[in-house]
């Protein structure tokens, strides 16, 4: 096997739904498109290849019994359980991976962390070990510069010690910089879709192929069902148009406040609730729908479900306060113009108040799904990859 294949690893993966297990998907595909090198990933959570990725390219280690007892994005307050659980997945990694370089070392030339410090620690570990590049990608916004002196002290240490850092926003560049990362270590780039997925439909045929009503505007919230992602606001405003026959609201996902959603919904006949769906399905509802309902944003970044919608021509209305948690309603954080320009969304001020006002004044306005679309493919195609895979020669 020829040298130049990446080793890839990483704590989120498919079937798990979020931001970092869809780059992971998207990179996968780009990289086995544009590389005729091997991929090999390593992950401590039970996940395994979409239909989409050919595995003839890709060779995935996962456990094969779960060793997952406590979620650590959920339960981070039973920090003894939490750091168990952290030995018992970095003893995967390290295991597996280490396995793995031993017997096909000489082939990978790469080791590619993704989803922040925790993938990207024994990525250098090993890196170093087996004298290895090494890059690590930072998919959020961590607010390293609120942490302690040691703790900044340590991510500056670990950080420039990679050979690169990818990061998806300047929001984390700016954080980056403020802990003292060498700005010729940050690669920033704009996620992408996937465009073969992701694109213009007919909307009355979507919506009867999915039985929607066709004479309703319909409002459609996909994300993951938590405080930060506004599902509570989105909630209380589907509330306040319970009786307005004008509309129809549809809420795709799931997260730690499904039953608060399953238990508001239960009496209203203008909501339903879905649960999770997959890529391939989600994009009939975006294509169904007249508006998607507060998609996550920062002050230079636009959420992976933000592109999804806009790639299919779906405008947007997103809160101007940030839904980074940390941020939120501070001035400084807010949203800049050019983040969700006019032509493809609007912003209100966060609030639910806000957010009813501006429903009712959104559909007073013209959007054109086409210049949506351009709009998408010029900031958000797979193009962006390139700044990525260049480095991977």
């Amino acid at each position: 096997m020829m040298k130049g294949n990446t080793l890839v690893i990483s704590r989120n993966f498919y079937p798990n739904i979020g931001g970092v297990e869809t780059y992971i998907t998207e990179f996968i595909k780009c990289y086995i498109k544009r590389k005729n090198t091997h991929l090999y990933i390593v992950c401590p959570i039970k996940g395994f290849l979409p239909d989409s990725i050919k595995r003839s390219k890709v060779t995935m280690f996962t456990p094969k019994f779960n060793c997952t007892f406590i979620n650590l994005d959920v339960e981070r307050k039973r920090r003894f359980l939490c750091m168990i659980q952290v030995l018992i997945y970095y003893c995967f990694i390290l295991l597996q991976s280490g396995k793995l370089l031993l017997y096909k070392g000489n082939n990978i030339s790469y080791i590619y962390g993704v989803g922040g410090p925790f993938a990207i620690f024994p990525s250098l570990i090993l890196s170093k070990i087996f004298h290895k590049k090494c890059f690590g990608h930072i998919h959020a916004d961590f607010q390293f510069r609120k942490k302690n002196p040691l703790l900044k002290l340590f991510y500056k240490t670990l950080f420039n010690r990679l050979d690169k850092l990818f990061v998806n926003s300047k929001d984390v560049q700016i954080d980056l910089l403020e802990i003292g990362v060498d700005k010729r270590k940050i690669i920033v780039i704009d996620n992408w879709v996937d465009t073969q997925i992701f694109k213009l439909k007919d909307k009355k045929i979507c919506r009867q192929a999915l039985n929607l009503p066709e004479d309703k505007k319909i409002l459609l919230f996909v994300g993951r069902l938590s405080y930060e992602k506004g599902i509570n606001e989105v909630l209380n405003c589907i509330d306040f148009f319970k009786n307005d026959k004008r509309f129809f609201f549809i809420i795709i996902g799931d997260g730690p406040l499904r039953n608060v959603v399953e238990k508001r919904i239960q009496k209203n006949d203008n909501v339903i609730f879905l649960g999770p769906k997959k890529n391939f399905e989600l994009v009939d509802y975006y294509n169904a729908a007249d508006l998607l309902l507060w998609g996550s944003i920062d002050t230079y970044y636009v959420s992976i479900t933000i592109m999804e919608a806009l790639h299919c021509g779906l405008p947007v209305i997103a809160p101007i306060t940030t839904t980074q948690d940390g941020k939120m309603g501070i001035e400084k954080y807010y949203v800049k113009p050019d983040t969700l320009p006019t032509t493809v969304g609007m912003l209100f001020e966060g609030n639910v108040e806000s957010l009813i006002k501006t429903i009712d004044e959104f559909f007073s306005k013209k959007f054109n799904r086409e210049e949506i679309k351009k709009y998408a493919l010029k900031k958000y195609s797979e193009n962006n990859a390139n700044l990525i895979l260049s480095e991977f020669r």
